[in-house]
């Protein structure tokens, strides 16, 4: 294969897919995962759910949950940002939204 079919190839995966994560870490993205969740980020939600949701990881403690959780948020808030633009669905009350804007305004 030509590396720039590799390229494409690599660039068509679902955002997520191709990463490593391993056992150690799985429990602190699936708690990183909610957090996504709770921020109102979209794209890094999929992308993390993505990568959790292999069986070796879902049988995990926690893990499993987080993810479902995310699954069902992400069915909401996708059809939500398609009906009214990317990061629409940002909690702009979420303490780390504020603590972020204040940062871009000083």
């Amino acid at each position: 294969m030509k590396h720039e079919e590799s390229i494409t190839k690599q660039t068509n995966l679902q955002p997520g897919a191709n990463w490593y994560v391993s056992e150690d870490i799985a429990p602190f993205y699936a708690r990183h995962l909610t957090w996504c969740t709770e921020v109102g980020l979209v794209e890094r939600s999929r992308a993390v759910t993505t990568a959790l949701s292999k069986p070796h990881l879902l049988a995990l403690e926690g893990v499993e949950a987080a993810v479902d959780s995310a699954m069902e948020w992400l069915a909401d808030a996708e059809k939500y940002e398609a009906e009214n633009g990317v990061w629409s669905r940002l909690n702009r009350d979420h303490p780390w939204v504020i603590e972020q804007m204040k940062k871009c305004l000083t």
